[in-house]
């Protein structure tokens, strides 16, 4: 494993990524930068929400195996308590409570505690927040992505975010509080900012695994693990929480927060978003608005909420997966009060310069785009518009054989350049026998009207091939042949051509490379190659007979010695 890989939460194995632009296009920051053709995470512009790891269709963009570090702790530490995310009944269908501690023990956990316990703690501050801050709007801070996205990209609400740890870190203090001295934790769960989050707090959470990597170091089947246990199975450390179990989904906190609160309702707006997409939407121009009452907006960073984590394993129906947490969950009491958020918790950004007009019209040009008529803002190459595109460029985050259309242009302009300087007749057709393309050499070959109609009508696009030559015949048993190459010479007025007929795409295209023989240099070159095939065949000849001599030779050698040896036989006698 390479230094990036251990340290950065998510990150690209550049030998696999395919090019396809598709985590630029997914990327709700846009934190995807390209070097020499491959995909790179920049890790001072990414929110780790995890997007680019779930839609990357090679499997490049993954996620930090932190496997190892648990095993290690594990092996070393006879007191490390696996914190779970409440969605994982969402996860494991099936699996009881008692499975699931059953197979931590089994991996060598000393026991099992839901986060949900800190959550719930989380709820109770944020209710006593609402009584005694000043504040209109306050925002939650259970996210690390939204926590990382409002700091990056939205500082004007970073006084807003709730001044209290999220659950999970809240969770891992609780525990540090009430277990035995040296005891860590390790947190599972669907969420991949988490590790970001861990690595900023290892002194609270050792390690965070995803449920894929939890799957691998349990076991892949937990149903009957408490049986096989035998009795030993424990219950969960801190007990089992109540409504927070909830939090994993759009809503789940604020039905938390007002089953915990004192607060009246009709004194706050409660509002919960869940999409970076849709967060960017909400919280556009919020900042300009005086609301007359409290506001506390619920951010989550995946769609329909945590259970829809990118560290899930199972992708299923949203609905089965809430109905299956909420019969689940228990009501219980906790009294604990979370830990307050750092002081010094900062983040850094790399700002972007403000470009000027003018380097963007001068990038824009670079990919063929002049004017506004150009900018097809077709999102091929990840960005939503053009502009956004020549940014990036700008910035070095993106190079220009990203514009699709413009390299399409590109390819199409090189390769009519080739074919309008070849000094041999080209032309291509469809299947309905409609010329797609051809050179002006073709129009000249033909004859006079042929090559006024090619001026007046570039390349002769859309012309029926049959009406300008008189072997069309050859293109349509191309056509349907397929593979075929014919290769024919052809008198034609006062010329003799020789006539290639080729496949482009079987059955769809197929081109023609026409040569006037009677032209002094063609008829050099086919002198030539008339000359190379004569040798060619003279020396063969010459092989053969030298064959045939050496080998008649030695048969009359064997017969002059054999006489020569009778005769000297005879003499001795």
């Amino acid at each position: 494993m390479n230094s990036l890989k251990a340290i950065y939460p998510i990150y690209t194995e550049k030998t696999e990524c395919l090019d396809c632009y598709k985590c630029v296009r997914e990327c709700p920051v846009k934190a995807i930068t390209f070097i020499n053709g491959h995909a790179s995470v920049d890790q001072e512009l990414c929110v780790f929400c995890g997007r680019c790891v779930t839609v990357c269709p090679a499997g490049a963009k993954r996620a930090r195996n932190d496997l190892g570090r648990v095993k290690s702790l594990l092996s070393e530490n006879p007191n490390v308590i696996l914190s779970i995310a409440p969605s994982w009944r969402g996860e494991f269908p099936g699996v009881t409570e008692a499975d699931l501690i059953a197979a931590a023990e089994t991996a060598g956990f000393a026991g099992v505690s839901e986060t949900a316990i800190g959550a719930e703690a989380v709820s109770k501050t944020i209710g006593e927040l609402f009584r005694r801050s000043g504040e209109k709007l306050l925002i939650s801070s259970a996210c690390p992505s939204v926590v990382e996205y409002i700091c990056k990209y939205k500082p004007e609400f970073r006084e807003n975010i709730t001044p209290v740890l999220s659950p999970m870190l809240t969770h891992c203090s609780i525990i540090k509080q009430t277990q035995a001295p040296g005891t860590e934790i390790v947190f599972a769960g669907p969420c991949l900012s988490k590790k970001r989050e861990s690595d900023g707090h290892s002194d609270l959470c050792r390690a965070a695994i995803s449920f894929l990597d939890l799957r691998e170091l349990l076991g892949s089947d937990l149903k009957g693990a408490a049986e096989a246990a035998a009795g030993k199975v424990k219950t969960p450390v801190l007990g089992r929480s109540g409504k927070a179990a909830l939090y994993p989904y759009e809503g789940g906190m604020i039905e938390s927060i007002q089953s915990s609160s004192t607060a009246k309702d009709d004194d706050i707006i409660y509002m919960s978003f869940s999409g970076l997409d849709e967060i960017a939407e909400a919280l556009e121009g919020l900042n300009e608005i005086e609301p007359d009452r409290k506001i506390f907006l619920e951010l989550l960073s995946c769609r329909g909420g945590c259970i829809n984590g990118p560290g899930c394993t199972r992708k299923g129906s949203v609905l089965k997966k809430l109905q299956v947490i909420e019969n689940s969950r228990k009501k219980a009491e906790n009294d604990f009060t979370p830990g307050r958020i750092d002081e010094n918790w900062s983040f850094s950004i790399k700002q972007p310069e403000n470009r000027t007009d003018e380097e963007i019209k001068k990038a824009l040009s670079l990919v063929g785009k002049y004017g506004i008529e150009d900018e097809l803002n077709c999102g091929g190459c990840g960005y939503n518009t053009c502009r956004e595109f020549a940014v990036a460029c700008l910035d070095g985050k993106a190079e220009t054989v990203m514009c699709v259309s413009h390299m399409r242009r590109l390819a199409q302009k090189k390769a009519n350049i080739i074919i309008e300087k070849m000094p041999s007749g080209v032309v291509i057709v469809d299947e309905a026998l409609r010329i797609l393309e051809s050179n002006r050499r073709f129009a000249e070959m033909m004859g006079e009207e042929t090559l006024v109609m090619w001026e007046s009508r570039p390349m002769l696009e859309g012309a029926m091939v049959e009406k300008i030559l008189p072997f069309s015949g050859l293109f349509e048993t191309v056509l349907k042949r397929g593979g075929e190459i014919l290769d024919r010479n052809i008198q034609f007025n006062s010329k003799v051509l020789s006539v290639t007929v080729f496949p482009i795409i079987e059955h769809q295209t197929a081109c023609a490379i026409i040569q006037d023989v009677t032209l002094p240099w063609v008829n050099r070159d086919r002198v030539i190659r008339k000359a190379e095939e004569v040798i060619s065949r003279n020396l063969e000849t010459v092989q053969q007979i030298a064959y045939l001599l050496g080998e008649n030779a030695a048969e009359n050698e064997v017969i002059m010695n054999s006489i020569i040896e009778s005769f000297s036989g005879e003499k001795d006698a």
